[in-house]
């Protein structure tokens, strides 16, 4: 069927454009945290005295505790209902719990012997639970703020302009060129003070106008079929969303792996091995980060045009490779096949599961690494932008970045394939879903 684009104004509830691009900031707040989580390894070895191994335990034993709590997010997400609406409240309270995981985390070192490990543990599985509820806040509210297929592109959009760019190539110049060599290129308890506290309060500032952005859009008429929605009760209903449902299950995994190889290759280890270490010029990872930012913008006009006029699977698969868009706003189609599918709005159980392989992937990256550099002998601490090349170095940075890239590149590109919600699907979708709700 093809998407008509004269549809009645019934079936798509549209978004400001600057609605759009101020909730987008709410990624960039989460991704402010994920991007000094980069550096949390020279922290705990350089600062705090860990060793590697304990380092790579430590966040394994962590994710292992997350992962058994955040199916539970979603659940919660589901049953909150205030005067502020559902999102708002949760964006506000989890950016704050955000920013004392980190006063925590960053002061492990001013504690003694056994309670270093205590104190590290427990910022870490704090950590690891609030950051779960902002960034499924991002994917949960998708649905809400635009079910237009020619919007919903423009959230990708500003979250790569936003997040991609300003964050992890202005954040890495910035930290590279400016903050480093301030402290003598070193990633001391210093550096990181100043660091994190910035980090913070600009994360804050983002989450405010994240929560402007999405403030008209919390009445109950934008969620799924409005009044007409199904309840979703018991965790019975909540396994057969998560098992019914083959998108989420194809996109979740593919994000998954996405998640893993971009995590890898933008963690601080992985930048000092290639630029500090084979190159010879740690700076360099910042100034490249500039170059990038122009070519990076073309690409994502490009995919976005191309994503308002077939789909977002089509945009996704041309962008996979380049790594350009995120799977947010796909997210968001997963949700309204769900209500056209089954009539619940469960975008926050949705949300959360996209949160839970985000953690995931994100906490296995620099556990990777970790044993990657134990591997080849930095079993005290990680190598610094001043280590010598060794052949043992070498093979890790082939490894990290030509291998996995190429191995996890053709897997994802696999599983997309098998992806069925295409443009003609969607319009389906969205004419079944106001057909319910005015019936």
């Amino acid at each position: 069927m093809a998407q008509n684009v004269n549809a009645p104004i019934e079936q798509y509830h549209n978004a400001k454009q600057w609605e759009i691009a101020l909730f987008s900031l709410n990624n960039s707040a989460s991704n402010l945290y994920l991007f000094a989580f980069g550096f949390l390894t020279y922290y705990a070895t350089g600062v705090v005295g860990f060793a590697t191994l304990t380092v790579a335990s430590l966040l394994g034993a962590s994710r292992l505790f997350d992962g058994l709590i955040d199916p539970m997010i979603g659940v919660i997400m589901d049953h909150v209902d205030t005067k502020w609406g559902r999102f708002r409240p949760i964006m506000l309270i989890a950016n704050i719990g955000l920013a004392l995981s980190f006063a925590l985390l960053f002061s492990t070192h001013l504690f003694d012997g056994g309670m270093k490990f205590a104190i590290y543990f427990i910022a870490l599985i704090f950590h690891k639970i609030v950051y779960s509820f902002q960034q499924t806040v991002t994917k949960a509210a998708q649905p809400v703020l635009t079910n237009n297929p020619k919007q919903r592109p423009l959230f990708s959009t500003y979250d790569t302009i936003f997040s991609s760019i300003g964050i992890f190539s202005i954040g890495q110049m910035i930290v590279a060129n400016w903050l480093a060599p301030r402290h003598g290129g070193e990633f001391n308890a210093a550096f990181f003070g100043e660091f994190i506290t910035g980090l913070v309060i600009l994360s804050f500032v983002l989450t405010i106008l994240a929560m402007i952005g999405i403030a008209r859009k919390v009445n109950k008429e934008y969620f799924g079929l409005g009044e007409n929605s199904v309840e979703t009760k018991s965790v019975k209903d909540y396994w057969s969303v998560v098992k019914g449902n083959r998108p989420l299950q194809i996109l979740a995994l593919t994000s998954a792996l996405v998640k893993f190889l971009s995590t890898a290759i933008g963690d601080q280890v992985f930048l000092v091995l290639i630029f500090g270490i084979v190159l010879g010029n740690y700076g360099i990872s910042g100034t490249l980060g500039l170059i990038q930012i122009i070519p990076n913008l073309l690409l994502v006009a490009a995919f976005s045009i191309l994503a308002s006029r077939t789909s977002l699977k089509n945009a996704y698969m041309a962008s996979l490779a380049l790594l350009i868009l995120s799977v947010a706003t796909m997210g968001a189609d997963i949700s309204d096949y769900e209500t056209a599918k089954s009539g619940r709005f469960v975008s926050d159980l949705i949300g959360t599961v996209f949160s839970l392989t985000d953690s995931i992937s994100t906490s296995l990256a620099p556990i990777m690494i970790g044993w990657l550099m134990i591997g080849i002998g930095f079993k005290d601490a990680y190598p610094g932008p001043d280590e010598p090349l060794s052949d043992g170095l070498f093979s890790a940075a082939t490894t990290l970045l030509v291998i996995l890239p190429i191995v996890i590149s053709i897997i994802a590109m696999f599983l997309m394939t098998r992806y069925p919600l295409n443009k003609e699907k969607m319009a389906e979708i969205q004419l079944k879903i106001a057909e319910r709700k005015n019936a």
